[in-house]
């Protein structure tokens, strides 16, 4: 009895639409573009981007670790083995990812990161398949639409960043950033977004690991505590006054964005489409990139029933 519980877990899983989790992952990619834009406008208002940061980590990692608590009847707090995982999963996802975003908009305009936002799992597929993480198979019409997929989007942001960048928008003071600060920008950007695939691949092994130990709402919710705790040291050489906490309206309301939507809902749900995955192998590929997992449990369960018999 004992044995067919992971394979009534994993069938009552396959029930979950693949198309449900596709549009899930949209509105991730949606809600990150409109946080260029709303982080943008509150650092316009004078908001500190380490000030926001921080913040912001901090209120994510409540939420989040609430939600794990709350959501589930795991809670699984981390192996003092696997704290290193965990400490990447922060300083790539959270740190690097998302503090280097803000400051680069102090920098660049929000249509430079809405256009380098893409690049994050194209930058997961290339750097799987050159790894050998997660094999390309380009003889299957999924690793062909891989390879077609890494193209236009290297196609598209080089070409948005060579004709665009300089009438892409203005600065607070009116007028459009200048070359080097173009370049600062795109760098941090470019920075944060390899992080965020390096993010990408660390999760999928981080939720592996001890047989699916870590519940994914778990997962995200420790990488962001991790994440805040990188953060926080930050500050201390930041050099900040008493009024750069002191908020405007539009920098709370940013914040709020930031928070709820940027933070912990889509970390939480770029977490959620791996519990759909079949967790027996070591790396599961990605759920836009391989064929559906309800075939590949309807094979397995079929080769366990002859096993069986």
């Amino acid at each position: 009895m004992g044995t067919d519980t992971p394979l009534l877990e994993r069938q009552q899983r396959g029930h979950t639409p693949l198309g449900h989790v596709v549009l899930l992952l949209v509105i991730v990619q949606i809600t990150f573009a409109g946080n260029s834009v709303v982080a943008k406008a509150a650092l316009d208002k004078s908001v500190d981007p380490i000030v926001f940061s921080f913040l912001r980590d901090v209120g994510a990692t409540v939420i989040l670790l609430c939600a794990a608590r709350l959501g589930g009847p795991r809670f699984a707090v981390p192996r003092r083995a696997h704290f290193c995982y965990f400490a990447l999963l922060g300083l790539l996802g959270v740190t690097i990812g998302q503090m280097f975003l803000v400051i680069a908009l102090k920098y660049t305009t929000p249509l430079n990161a809405m256009v380098l936002q893409p690049s994050q799992p194209v930058l997961t597929v290339l750097i799987g398949a050159l790894t050998g993480l997660e094999p390309l198979h380009v003889s299957q019409w999924h690793g062909q639409l891989s390879i077609l997929g890494i193209v236009l989007a290297a196609v598209g942001a080089a070409l948005a960043l060579a004709y665009g960048s300089a009438a892409a928008g203005k600065n607070s003071d009116g007028h459009p950033p200048q070359p080097h600060s173009l370049l600062i920008g795109n760098c941090l950007l470019g920075t944060q977004c390899l992080a965020g695939a390096l993010y990408q691949l660390l999760q999928k092994r981080v939720l592996s690991l001890d047989g699916g130990r870590y519940p994914s709402l778990a997962v995200a919710a420790w990488g962001y505590a991790a994440g805040a705790a990188f953060t926080g040291p930050v500050l201390p050489f930041a050099r900040l006054s008493r009024a750069s906490w002191a908020l405007p309206r539009l920098g709370w309301l940013g914040l709020a964005y930031a928070v709820l939507l940027t933070s912990a809902f889509n970390y939480a749900a770029q977490a959620l489409p791996r519990r759909f995955l079949d967790t027996s192998e070591t790396l599961p590929r990605h759920v836009l990139l391989t064929r559906p997992p309800s075939t590949t449990r309807r094979r397995r369960t079929r080769t366990s029933g002859r096993a069986r018999r």
